[in-house]
């Protein structure tokens, strides 16, 4: 289901800012659900995988599948299928869109210490603090993302100018 709608968000040639609006929207009002719903056993998986996150190099694509991994886990944890299936579809939009460019050491330790906020938000059961962080998380990495998107694909050198005839007044 969640590769269908992917799939129709990719034909609609999704934007940049479409992607970030829709994940504002939608991810921290799932992290709220998942403080209030998480249990035991999805605050275990969520704890592991913020483990895993923090010891994948850094900037690699491990790196990049576990951070995208995070945000599908704490869809489960609201244990909502409807929503679990829009952020699943969303992220493998936001990998698509994101796999050119490169997460940095920087980027890498700002995503992790922001998931280790939301992961505390959730397992605390604060509901209002999860959705703050999450988006916080959101905002910031979207960002970023777009000013290095951005930067990919501008135009090495910009096109000469063409001087426009002057006009001639007869005499």
């Amino acid at each position: 289901m969640s590769r269908n709608l992917t799939f129709l968000l990719r034909l609609g040639r999704t934007s940049h800012d479409e992607l970030t609006e829709a994940r504002a929207l939608l991810e921290p009002s799932v992290a709220g659900l998942a403080a209030r719903r998480a249990g035991r056993e999805d605050l275990a998986r969520l704890e592991e995988l913020l483990r895993k996150e923090q010891a994948a190099p850094r900037g690699s694509g491990e790196a990049r599948c576990i951070h995208l991994d995070f945000h599908r886990q704490v869809a489960e944890c609201a244990r909502n299928l409807p929503l679990a299936i829009l952020i699943r579809a969303i992220t493998e939009l936001a990998s698509e869109v994101a796999q050119d460019i490169v997460i940095s050491s920087d980027l890498h330790a700002h995503i992790v210490s922001h998931h280790a906020q939301i992961f505390e938000a959730i397992r605390t059961r604060d509901e209002e603090a999860a959705a703050d962080a999450m988006l916080r998380h959101v905002r910031d990495v979207q960002g970023r993302m777009r000013r290095a998107h951005e930067a990919h694909i501008r135009p090495l050198r910009t096109p000469p100018r063409v001087a426009k005839p002057s006009a001639v007044r007869p005499a």
